[in-house]
């Protein structure tokens, strides 16, 4: 049986190297919700999470409650969503507070909406 991860649940996930022998553990955030959690092929949505402020685009926000969500750092949501199989986390360390969610949603409406626009 598989974790069940929710919408906003902050995770430490494996990255891979490009040889894929090796990987960083990284933070991300579950952007899939629980319909699609429990009734997917063990896969979810997450986007990543940065603590390197200083190279953030103009739109994406920092996360204002990082101690509270598990973070050891400052940080920022990335403009990057991915598909991920669940066995690539590692544990979850958290869970968005509602200021730092309504960002996330904030990001991610802003993000479909531009693709639109195209």
């Amino acid at each position: 049986m598989t974790n069940f991860y929710s919408k906003y649940d902050i995770v430490i996930v494996k990255f891979p190297f490009s040889d894929i022998k090796a990987y960083k553990a990284r933070p991300a955030v579950v952007v899939s919700n629980s319909f699609f959690n429990q009734n997917s092929r063990n896969t979810i949505f997450i986007l990543a999470i940065s603590s390197k402020i200083d190279t953030k685009l103009e739109f994406e926000p920092k996360i204002l409650d990082w101690q509270k969500c598990g973070l050891l750092k400052q940080s920022i949501f990335k403009s990057a969503i991915a598909t991920i199989e669940t066995n690539m986390i590692i544990h979850k360390i958290g869970y968005l507070t509602k200021t730092d969610r309504e960002h996330l949603d904030n990001l991610i409406e802003r993000i479909i909406v531009e693709e639109k626009r195209r």
